[in-house]
């Protein structure tokens, strides 16, 4: 799952054939149910798309269980930042965040 255009190009390009999703497009109204293993590169600064991904992970239809890689950065980018905001604490990763992250 990507976050920015750019990044898709750049997964399309590593990881021919594979069905690309939107960190936030596709959060909602999505069946991840079938999707056995899901990369997460970059994530959307919004607490609810993440919730409601994980929702769409966990999803009543699953019959497997499923394997999340969160590929974080933390030099340079703000990847852990959103991360620790976002996933962790469940805040949405705005400007106030980023300012507190660099103090």
């Amino acid at each position: 799952m990507e976050h920015f255009i750019a990044e898709r190009g750049v997964l399309e390009k590593a990881f021919p054939g594979v069905k690309i999703y939107s960190a936030d497009g596709h959060a909602e109204e999505v069946d991840l149910s079938g999707v056995g293993k899901l990369l997460i590169y970059s994530m959307s600064f919004k607490t609810s798309k993440h919730t409601q991904r994980l929702a769409r992970q966990a999803n009543q239809q699953r019959t497997t269980p499923i394997i999340v890689d969160i590929l974080v950065c933390d030099k340079p980018g703000i990847g852990m930042e959103v991360y620790k905001a976002v996933a962790l604490k469940k805040e949405n990763f705005d400007k106030n965040s980023y300012e507190r992250s660099i103090r």
